[in-house]
């Protein structure tokens, strides 16, 4: 829960800006996961590592958020160390926690997958015997594939055995909704990178992988589309480019209200690729003339880092003409086209994972950095986003609680002093309100912005005698 002061006037700081962290100090680590998740459901985002440490050893770490973004290790965990893998959260018992499951290589150098199931205060225990095929070189998600509102479990990459053996391996595990899970089908044929959404408005989740098929040599990107009920469908005569060692990133890039996607790694020439793809809406997609860097062994993202309901891309990776790591921002300008943000304190890396997120609670996307930095030394930043909304404050007429904030598709307003009734209107950056209440002068309400975009908005509230108040609130 958030206590906001009302203030009475906001300029924008339209400025991208990052400062680096500098006060804490993060084991480096590349060839690893990277996942942000509120594990002791304490309001703030903690997160875990795996990878290679500086002195190329395997490590995974959990670090603990004290709510303002301060981190510390959670010592006594019940994790393997794995490197060349993936992490990430998802709850698969549907209690209100987030569960996890860790996945790469071991010190033995075989694959592993493993699940840990969160007791609610971040304490985790390992669940034994699990269908999960051990995996390394790849991706695990969680997604509601099937529709039946639990999380089911996405993995594709690679099985490394003793001996040298290695399989290609590319399997959905479906949730009975109590965290048992069973694959019912092998109908995918791609094994690599991947990314879930809705590509074709159809109200499921399909899948793109980019990487090798079994019967084939040469690299491939292959979207499957879920016929709704978790079974897939390859789609034929798509546009993209396979690559091997793949990112594969969707977002609405052009804000049509639709997913677009970002492809990046290595082609069947063994040179560095980065394409846009725009969506038709229908699942259809066409590459863009937009040429971002050009990257292999990267970790890309998406996220609206400036507020301005649109979405900013990072692409790192190893640069195409033998430049090295690199690490770069990219403004969109809401229609699709990108400009590079100069001047940025990032540090350049190549295989390693990235991921924005919050951990300050300011409702602003802060960016957590992995990898091989320049002389293959391993690396962990965290850079805080230094987007403001500046403000003069007025003297308090009334307050009111607001949370949660940032907020999915509803959030609360609790009056405590006011003495009148109250209009309510939310405005876009542009604005334009897209919601107008009037309420009694006390008590609480509850608004639904599901007609909403995610972004930042304006919550102006104004009483009988003609004060008024905003405050600013961000949608996810």
């Amino acid at each position: 829960m958030y206590f906001l002061c009302l203030l009475s006037s906001f300029t924008i700081a339209a400025q991208i800006s990052f400062i680096e962290d500098t006060s804490q100090l993060f084991e480096g680590a590349a060839n690893g996961g990277l996942t942000f998740a509120d594990i002791d459901n304490d309001g703030d985002q903690d997160f875990l590592t795996t990878g290679l440490n500086i002195d190329l050893d395997t490590l995974t770490i959990l670090y603990r958020n004290d709510g303002i973004g301060n981190f510390e290790k959670v010592t006594n965990t019940p994790f393997g160390y794995v490197a060349h893998g993936d992490a990430v959260f998802g709850d698969v018992d549907k209690d209100g926690d987030k569960d996890l499951i860790i996945a790469g290589l071991n010190k033995e150098n075989i694959s592993s997958t493993k699940l840990y199931l969160n007791d609610g205060l971040g304490n985790f225990t390992e669940v034994g015997n699990t269908l999960f095929e051990a995996l390394s070189y790849g991706k695990i998600a969680f997604a509601d594939i099937d529709n039946d509102d639990d999380d089911d479990v996405i993995l594709s990459g690679t099985r490394s055995e003793s001996g040298g053996f290695t399989f290609l391996i590319s399997e959905v595990y479906f949730n009975d909704g109590l965290g048992n899970f069973s694959s019912l089908f092998d109908d995918l044929t791609t094994y690599g990178s991947f990314d879930i959404a809705d590509v074709d408005g159809d109200n499921d989740l399909d899948i793109l992988i980019s990487g090798s098929i079994v019967s084939s040599s040469e690299p491939t990107a292959t979207l499957y589309l879920n016929a709704g009920n978790g079974e897939f469908v390859e789609k034929e005569n798509t546009s993209f480019i396979g690559v091997f060692g793949a990112t594969v990133n969707f977002a609405d890039i052009d804000a049509d209200a639709d997913v677009d996607v970002l492809i990046t790694g290595t082609t069947n020439t063994f040179g560095q690729s980065s394409e846009i793809y725009i969506n038709d809406g229908a699942g259809n997609f066409t590459a863009t003339v937009v040429s971002p860097t050009w990257v292999e062994f990267g970790a890309c993202g998406f996220a609206d880092v400036d507020l301005d309901q649109d979405q900013e891309m990072l692409i790192t990776g190893y640069a195409s003409g033998g430049n090295g790591p690199v690490t770069k921002l990219y403004s969109n300008n809401g229609s699709g086209s990108f400009s590079e943000v100069s001047d940025l304190p990032f540090i350049d890396i190549m295989r390693g994972a990235i991921e924005f997120v919050d951990v300050d609670g300011d409702t602003d996307k802060d960016l957590f950095i992995t990898g091989f930095d320049s002389t293959n030394s391993s690396q962990a930043k965290l850079y805080i986003n230094d987007f403001t909304i500046s403000a003069t404050k007025a003297p308090v007429i009334f307050s009111a609680k607001a949370y949660p904030n940032p907020f999915d598709e509803y959030f609360n307003l609790n009056f405590e002093n006011a003495s009148d009734k109250i209009t309510i209107e939310l405005s876009n950056v542009l604005g334009q309100v897209v919601l107008v209440r009037q309420i009694a002068s006390s008590g609480e309400i509850e608004l639904s912005t599901t007609h909403l975009k995610g972004g930042l908005y304006f919550l102006n509230m104004k009483n009988e005698k003609g004060k008024s108040k905003t405050i600013p609130i961000y949608k996810n």
